[in-house]
């Protein structure tokens, strides 16, 4: 026996007879697979461990004893693959040729290291090696720990009792504990074992299996498989799969259906309440290549449709060219077809070159009558394509755009839209600003855009004469050109504008008359000059002159543009800042009132009319003007007291010899916060249309907006209408800018939203809220204008609609409140409707989100979307429902392990189309 308090031993052996060499280290010059030394593998790196294993942290971190020639020379030895011993002492019988390590141990060969606690014994004849007390190995493979261990080193074989080991994939980590096979570096086999994703000592849930194969990097099996919560059994499966690859791969989609679409609890039928069966999803994927793949599915609802959707995405990030598309074709029971496109592309070629494509298409009514989704019913599908290219005199774009209203059918498309912009020119440059003069640096630009327009409504009856009268289609062609040329404060400008609308004929509709074709071009053309003298501070005037003329082609002119007279405007306009000052009050150092007030004054003096003229414009075309514009905007800011403004006075007669003096630092500053803003549009009189005895004033409609930093996402704006339209004007013939009507202020729209949560300044400043330090801001579940994301996915329908950030802890709570108000003129229906959105987390593991809209007129709710989630650590449960304005429910209750995502228990009821009860 060779022993000692710490022998780094262990011999060479070399086969002299029965003779033993002792060496530094040992090298067993015996083994198979011989490798030339200049292909020797590198020595395994050192294994890392927890922290909390103390005696294998001392074993990695002791050091090998050192190497003297001979062992250096046997290391250099072709035609064979050296292993390395070590341990506190050995035994070495040389009759049947047995080698014992005891205390903590270590053998290492070809890049794989066995360690062990208590005892390893290598037996040289058969090649086979014993290790006791929580042996483990670990190199090419996954480390592999357990109780007892035999590894085979001819053939790469380790069998460990009680063993475990861990399964990386891409999204989870495995770990398999029972008996445990490991063959070479790429399978492991395991029986009466157990496999989880909890890395808990008492895991929460565990799978358990007869039998388990694992290929690295490939696919994880065990069956049958038996699923436990704690120690209580839950589910018998047959068999469990769980793919490890990597990356994209070519196979079949996982198809989509609940419980419920099996096991019926309700009948179905087209005048039967039901549900109706739904499968998707049923189809194939191919990764084409690494930048393309493509995918072919289908669907199926009873009594309502079938359907096969093809779909193909795309990403070059070298050619800076990505995007996707798809295609849905429906075919419903009635004997109907509906067909579904969406696609998404950009592409920038080079770079001054950009183009964007983004297509949706699918029916109003289809989708009404298949959707759940509240928001997504009552919003917009859009289309658009855009092309811009930068040249080096200026840019050209060229685009499209297309707005299906989904609620009333109505499509407005622009095709097309261009663009030109030159570049600035700039006349008279001088070499530096010191040698400027007033004519120096003067700049002349041109601007160009032309676009063509179409409005078509649906086939829906209108509710009023006055309302057939302006759900019209039209057709407008638009054509404006500008220019303006400045030299210090003196700045001419110029502008030519042509618009042709064209409105097709109505045919007679029950009690409605038909409607005559109408066909309409007005143009017109200004140029102005205006200086900009400036007085004090920030109070500027503006004296002006303008020429501007009118143009006109319909029935009267005979079919040839007429020009109107020739107007000509002189004024003048002032703008100021004016600012009141205000002691800080709390957390404020100071109040500043700001206000922005601008005076305009012009005057056309009458001009003479033809009788063509008169015709064609109307006898208001020559009258003179006298106009006065006022508008203003108000601010009311603060100013927020810096940290350092808090911080209690130093002691300045404390004793600083000897301290370090203190680093130097820029001054703190006080950051700046909108406490109100009040914008309103401006408000004109005419003191001519007064002294005829009309009303002065010729604005129809004041609208006041309404923002704060203090509740986020603020925006209140309310719209009055000045002037009620005539009584003894018949519906539909009023002309606003003929017939003001009389002076009658009337609140039409008011639209509000803001949102506030535990972090909003006005709570905090209140001491009602408080944001965590970790906790990012809460996201509003309300969405402005969201765009909806077509087309529709039937495979992602279970997808949890909880936007709490956490998952676990109480997360940020946030409310968003909307209201919109429109009560137009002229007996028009009038709509009020309220929109509320929730995301709070009441408990540790509970997320809840709630979205409503609630019609006042209809005293009902038209839209709910609500949203309970429930952590419950490697598995989630979710229970969504949701109600569209049009009578669609869905409720769904999915529970699904968050590492296995197509491993789930779902239940979904959906009352939609065909299957909604009569």
């Amino acid at each position: 026996m060779i022993g000692g308090s710490r022998v780094a031993i262990i011999a060479v052996l070399w086969l002299l007879g029965s003779g033993l060499v002792m060496s530094a280290g040992v090298v067993d010059l015996y083994g198979q697979d011989p490798i030339p030394a200049a292909q020797t593998p590198p020595r395994a790196a050192r294994d890392t461990v927890p922290a909390g294993d103390t005696v294998q942290v001392a074993q990695r971190q002791r050091e090998a004893a050192g190497s003297d020639s001979i062992y250096q020379a046997l290391l250099r030895l072709e035609g064979y693959t050296p292993m390395e011993y070590q341990g506190d002492s050995a035994t070495f019988r040389a009759r049947d040729r047995v080698l014992r390590l005891y205390g903590p141990a270590e053998v290492a060969r070809a890049g794989d290291r066995l360690t062990a606690r208590d005892t390893i014994i290598y037996r040289e004849e058969t090649r086979f090696v014993e290790a006791y007390g929580e042996p483990s190995i670990s190199g090419q493979s996954e480390r592999i720990e357990g109780n007892v261990m035999f590894y085979d080193l001819a053939t790469r074989r380790a069998t460990i009792q009680g063993g475990r080991t861990r399964v990386a994939e891409a999204g989870a980590s495995w770990l398999v504990r029972g008996d445990v096979t490991a063959e070479g570096t790429d399978r492991i086999y395991a029986t009466r074992s157990i496999f989880t994703t909890d890395e808990r000592e008492e895991p929460a849930y565990y799978f358990q299996a007869d039998d388990i194969k694992v290929i690295r990097d490939r696919i994880l099996v065990g069956r049958p498989a038996r699923l436990y919560f704690r120690n209580v059994p839950v589910f018998w499966l047959p068999f469990i799969a769980q793919d490890l690859t990597r990356g994209r791969r070519s196979g079949l989609l996982p198809p989509d259906f609940s419980i419920n679409d099996i096991v019926r609890t309700s009948s179905s039928g087209r005048f039967e309440r039901g549900t109706g069966r739904q499968i998707s999803n049923v189809g194939f994927y191919w990764a084409l290549n690494e930048y393309m793949d493509a995918q072919l599915s289908g669907a199926w609802r009873s009594g309502d449709y079938t359907s096969m959707r093809g779909a193909m995405q795309y990403r070059w990030r070298s050619q800076f060219l990505d995007g996707r598309f798809s295609y849905q074709q429906f075919w419903r029971e009635t004997g109907s077809s509906e067909l579904q496109f969406f696609t998404n592309n950009s592409w920038r070629p080079n770079e001054r070159t950009n183009v964007a494509l983004n297509a949706n298409f699918l029916s109003s009514r289809f989708l009404r009558e298949i959707s759940t989704d509240p928001l997504q019913t009552t919003q917009n599908i859009g289309s658009s394509f855009t092309l811009n290219r930068r040249f080096d005199w200026g840019s050209v774009d060229l685009g499209a755009n297309r707005q299906q209203m989904i609620a009333n059918d109505r499509v407005e498309m622009t095709l097309p839209t261009i663009g030109i912009n030159p570049q600035p020119i700039t006349l008279f440059r001088s070499a530096t600003p010191d040698q400027a003069r007033w004519y120096n640096n003067a700049t002349l630009s041109f601007s160009g855009r032309g676009s063509r327009s179409e409005v078509s409504f649906g086939e829906g009856i209108p509710r009023s004469v006055a309302q057939r009268g302006v759900q019209r289609d039209v057709q407008r062609s638009e054509v404006q050109v500008n220019q303006s040329f400045s030299v210090g404060n003196i700045r001419m400008s110029s502008n030519f504008g042509l618009n042709r609308s064209l409105q097709p004929e109505v045919p007679p509709l029950n009690e409605f008359e038909a409607l005559p074709r109408l066909d309409d071009d007005r143009g017109s053309w200004s140029t102005s000059l205006g200086y900009q003298i400036n007085l004090i501070g920030a109070t500027s005037l503006s004296p002006t002159a303008q020429f501007s003329q009118d143009l006109r082609r319909d029935t009267l002119t005979g079919g040839s543009y007429l020009g109107g007279p020739m107007r000509t405007s002189i004024g003048a306009s002032l703008r100021t800042d004016l600012f009141g000052f205000y002691p800080g009050i709390g957390g404020f150092s100071a109040i500043r009132h700001r206000l922005s007030p601008s005076l305009s004054y012009s005057y056309v003096p009458e001009a003479e009319l033809t009788d063509l003229q008169r015709r064609v414009f109307g006898e208001r075309a020559r009258f003179a003007q006298n106009n006065v514009t006022l508008s203003f905007n108000q601010t009311w800011e603060a100013r927020l007291r810096s940290a350092e403004a808090n911080r209690p006075p130093r002691d300045t007669l404390a004793d600083t010899l000897g301290a370090e003096p203190p680093a130097a630092s820029a001054p703190a500053e006080d950051r700046k916060v909108t406490l109100l803003t009040l914008n309103t549009t401006p408000l004109n009189y005419d003191f001519v249309r007064a002294a005829r005895g009309e009303s002065g004033f010729t604005t129809l409609q004041v609208t006041n907006t309404v923002a704060s930093d203090y509740l986020r996402g603020l925006q209140f704006t309310m719209s009055h209408d000045l002037f009620a339209r005539p009584d003894t004007v018949p519906p539909g013939a009023f002309e606003p800018d003929r017939d003001l009507g009389r002076f009658s202020p009337r609140l039409t729209a008011l639209s509000t939203q803001f949102s506030f949560g535990a972090g909003a300044p006005l709570l905090r400043y209140l001491g009602l809220g408080q944001r965590r330090p970790d906790a990012p801001a809460a996201t509003d579940s309300i969405p402005a204008e969201p765009q909806p994301e077509y087309p529709i996915d039937h495979t992602r329908r279970n997808a949890t609609l909880t936007s709490n950030p956490q998952a676990a802890g109480r997360g940020p709570w946030n409310v968003d409140v909307g209201y919109t108000l429109y009560r137009p003129r002229g007996g028009e229906i009038p709509a009020q409707d309220i929109r509320l959105g929730m995301t709070f987390s009441p408990t540790a593991n509970w997320g809840v989100n709630w979205y409503t809209n609630y019609s006042v007129e209809d005293a009902r709710f038209v839209g709910h979307r609500l949203t309970l989630r429930r952590d419950l650590y490697r598995w989630e449960a979710n229970f969504n429902f949701s109600r569209t304005p049009y009578g669609n429910t869905s409720f769904d209750v999915l529970v699904r392990l968050k590492d296995l995502p197509d491993l789930k228990v779902d239940y979904r009821e959906s009352n939609i189309g065909a299957t909604r009860p009569q």
